[in-house]
């Protein structure tokens, strides 16, 4: 999956606060095991939406103590969202 290159939809800027739980590793989140995925720095991902086109995306994050920092953005893929939420549904 290709990263966009930037922290940026519509005009909202993704920061620690938009994550949303659960945080994921390389593997769960892209379905790939690179250490030297974006640089080595993305070592954990979250999904998250636009707040203003609700557009689902995955962040890639890099652990900044005490929170995350946002390293950049990919569009989220409809096999990830569905499993997201059949656990979701599943759990109730």
């Amino acid at each position: 999956m290709e990263h966009m290159g930037t922290t940026k939809c519509c005009n909202h800027i993704f920061t620690a606060k938009d994550i949303k739980p659960p945080l994921m590793k390389q593997q769960q989140a892209l379905g790939t095991n690179d250490p030297h995925l974006y640089g080595g720095n993305a070592k954990t991902f979250a999904t998250t939406e636009c707040p203003e086109c609700n557009e689902p995306y995955i962040l890639w994050l890099k652990p900044q103590s005490p929170n995350y920092k946002v390293l950049t953005i990919s569009k989220a893929q409809m096999e990830l969202d569905l499993s997201t939420k059949s656990k979701r549904s599943s759990a109730k």
